[in-house]
């Protein structure tokens, strides 16, 4: 974690919570000592667990009692529907988050009053999914009658905190095997007038498109129907993932269906060295009567440390074009050092994938110096 990010729960935060606190009347004592002995030695998220389980020792013993002290310390809420220009601040209330999450199990209406509370000044997404699971009646009831808030930030929790794959939390496994309970939600939300909402959306398709891309491919096609731009470019969104993988589906109903195309005069260094770029450049000759929607993407088959290869999909273009019209790209293939790929020497074969279809392009070798 980013040194920067962790040192924001300093003394600084922790006496502002005891001030939040005590503003309620809870008999804070040497909170603000607990909480801060021993937080250097940890982490962003240890440092909020040790200030929420300092904080705990704190509160009243009872749960129900602990929350609703919790709520009533809370300041003001997100003063727009995005979070721009708030920083870091509402980090503040990562430690009432974890509190919720942990502590409020056995106490599900107190701990959703406290979830719908807390998004409107940080975020519950990874606080409410105990309850998904715990207690899925009152939740999803809950859930259903937040599509109906004015608060944008809430509307946001149905869709985000049900999301399967949410990031750095553990994936809803009943919504991964079948999302289609959350679909109906988020029918309710998908032409939401705030963006923060949309984009919430767009992402839980994307979550959808990941392990069911027939589904999300389905509904899709059902939304684009008489869909305004808005909804247009949510749904495209949502498909990022299919239509890099060239499922002819996504890329159909997007209007990407079919290619009348030649490629052309591809070039790459035959060496690269490791760490170095491998530039590329290609044409696109359209060999079709009628004008052509084309995505165009590059695929690199990279070495992995058994010899054998995997294929990774990189973006190049979106265009429009005319009949017998010839199209120049050229890009560049990375090799250096990243901690989502290491590199490994080998002759490397590269395609070229337009509207799903794959055209065998070069191959260069890449050798370690």
């Amino acid at each position: 974690m980013a040194p920067q990010l962790k040192l924001f729960f300093d003394r600084r935060v922790i006496d502002e919570i005891g001030r939040d606190l005590r503003g309620v009347g809870v008999r804070t004592g040497t909170f603000e000592e607990r909480a801060a002995n021993g937080l250097d030695a940890l982490e962003l998220t240890g440092r909020a667990r040790h200030i929420m389980l300092a904080m705990r020792d704190v509160l009243p013993a009872d749960p129900p009692e602990a929350l609703a002290l919790l709520v009533a310390s809370f300041g003001p809420p997100h003063a727009t529907d995005e979070l721009v220009g708030a920083g870091m601040e509402p980090f503040k209330y990562l430690p009432h988050a974890l509190y919720i999450a942990e502590f409020g199990l056995d106490h599900p209406d107190e701990a959703l009053v406290a979830c719908e509370a807390i998004t409107r000044r940080f975020t519950a997404e990874y606080c409410v999914r105990p309850y998904v699971e715990r207690h899925p009646k009152k939740t999803w009831a809950a859930l259903k009658r937040w599509t109906k808030s004015p608060d944008p930030h809430v509307r946001r929790l149905v869709s985000e905190g049900l999301r399967p794959r949410l990031p750095w939390a553990p994936r809803l496994r009943s919504l991964q095997q079948d999302p289609r309970p959350a679909l109906v939600l988020l029918e309710a939300l998908k032409d939401d007038p705030s963006t923060l909402v949309r984009r919430s959306v767009a992402n839980h398709l994307g979550d959808i498109a990941k392990d069911h891309p027939d589904l999300a491919v389905e509904v899709a096609r059902r939304w684009l129907v008489d869909a305004t731009p808005e909804r247009r470019k949510l749904v495209a969104y949502g498909l990022r993932h299919p239509i890099k993988q060239g499922h002819m589906g996504a890329l159909a109903a997007l209007g990407h269906d079919g290619a009348a195309i030649r490629i052309e005069g591809f070039t790459v260094p035959a060496r690269v060295a490791l760490g170095d770029d491998a530039p590329f450049a290609f044409d696109v000759l359209s060999t079709g009567k009628q004008p052509q929607s084309l995505v165009i993407d590059v695929v690199v088959h990279f070495v992995k440390a058994s010899g054998k290869t995997a294929p990774k999909v990189f973006k190049v273009a979106r265009r429009v074009v005319a009949p017998r019209e010839r199209v120049s790209l050229c890009g560049r293939i990375r090799t250096a050092v990243m901690t989502t790929r290491t590199h490994h020497p080998g002759e490397h074969v590269i395609d070229v994938q337009i509207n799903g279809q794959r055209f065998a392009a070069g191959r260069f070798e890449l050798f370690a110096v």
